[in-house]
């Protein structure tokens, strides 16, 4: 947990722009990916909070759980997940 807490904070530290840096109004990830940053996305969830993650790889129609408790370790992924 503690190495995805690392990987966390490098990530939301790309997402501001450097003081120093080559712009003063573009972040690192914008330069690099070209993407936009969506702060909405990006802090969506915190580190370490309780989440229900969806986790259904067949539709049936019962009364079984669709979804799993989980820890969030980081925000989401490209796709929403």
């Amino acid at each position: 947990m503690l190495s995805h807490l690392v990987l966390y904070i490098v990530r939301l530290i790309k997402l501001f722009p450097a003081e120093n840096g080559i712009s003063q109004t573009l972040s690192p990830n914008t330069i690099i990916t070209g993407a936009p940053t969506s702060l909405f996305k990006d802090f969506a969830l915190e580190f370490g909070t309780y989440v229900q993650a969806h986790d259904v790889p067949t539709i049936t129609n019962n009364t079984t759980t669709r979804t799993s408790g989980a820890i969030a370790l980081c925000p989401s992924n490209d796709h929403g997940g």
